[in-house]
């Protein structure tokens, strides 16, 4: 995997604890975008599960949302914070019972079958509220999903839901796929959640256990003149040292979410060719949960 069209090597910086990757706003370089290449990128870990509506975590998303997408995206320019994706339009109620999406029109599956409302509900109600790790509690009042038109989804929910708790959980819990792939059989073991079928700019090619993963572009992408790569390589390095080294060594072009040693980062910051950037990880803090079990005796005693 020495074959680079990609001159330049970038090291991004930062909270390694992401709740996320999904999430994050899109960090662009200021520079003019050109067709075609490869990028080669360290990936710290092999998820067991590539599908982003099961398994929302930021070892899945790194992978996934390049080839699976939500119906809407964080971004630093949008309104609320968000920009479009498979949704181009949401509104909740007044009463908190239902949101109103409008869906992006002459979206295509990797497999060539258009994308409809259908898939939405499908996810919603099929993955998102009874298998997803966060969506079980977010979706948990979600009661049905109507598909008035195929390119209009109505969320309904039993109880008043704001609006903004499902608005600002778009972009890390709303990954739709496809139901004529996972409607029939078990969806835990359907065998798309290792090689994902998507609308995104990047269809999944291959992995190799222990090596890397290869997804290709999309020539059919929704998105005008996206994606610019043809090809993005992750190659497994859980070694943080092999990382660092793989790039002095101009084996991969991109370590991102501090996949590098911070003690090296000083010393990898003076390599020509190498940028350390440290910037766009401002909407970001740790996220640290504890959850109390009260049917244990010495913990349900309030005194």
């Amino acid at each position: 995997m020495s074959d680079f069209t990609i001159s330049r090597r970038t090291v991004l910086t930062g909270s390694a604890l992401l709740l996320t990757s999904t999430a994050l706003p899109t960090i662009g370089l200021a520079q003019t975008p050109k067709k075609g290449g490869r990028l080669v990128v360290a990936a710290d870990s092999e998820p067991r599960n590539l599908n982003p509506a099961i398994v929302a975590s930021n070892g899945v998303f790194f992978i996934s949302s390049k080839i699976v997408e939500t119906l809407a995206e964080a971004s630093f320019e949008g309104k609320d914070g968000l920009d479009p994706r498979l949704a181009i339009e949401w509104a909740g109620a007044t009463d908190g019972l239902s949101v109103t999406f409008k869906l992006r029109e002459g979206v295509k599956w990797h497999d060539g079958k258009p994308f409809t409302s259908a898939d939405v509900a499908f996810s919603a109600l099929q993955i998102w509220k009874p298998l997803q790790n966060l969506g079980r509690t977010v979706f948990k009042d979600l009661e049905a999903v109507d598909t008035p038109d195929e390119l209009t989804a109505v969320f309904k929910f039993a109880k008043p839901t704001p609006f903004q708790l499902i608005r600002n959980a778009l972009p890390a819990l709303s990954s739709v796929v496809p139901k004529h792939i996972y409607e029939t059989g078990k969806i835990e073991e359907n065998p798309a959640n290792n090689a994902p079928v998507g609308t995104g700019p990047f269809k999944f090619a291959e992995h190799k256990s222990g090596e890397y993963y290869r997804l290709e572009k999309n020539a059919d992408y929704w998105g005008k003149d996206q994606p610019y790569l043809d090809q993005i390589i992750y190659q497994v390095l859980p070694d943080r040292t092999s990382a660092a080294s793989a790039l002095e060594a101009e084996e991969i072009q991109l370590a991102a979410f501090s996949a590098v040693p911070l003690a090296d980062l000083d010393r990898i910051s003076k390599v020509p060719g190498l940028k350390v950037i440290t910037k766009g990880y401002e909407g970001l803090t740790y996220q640290l949960v504890v959850e109390i079990n009260h049917r244990r005796k010495e913990l349900a005693d309030l005194k």
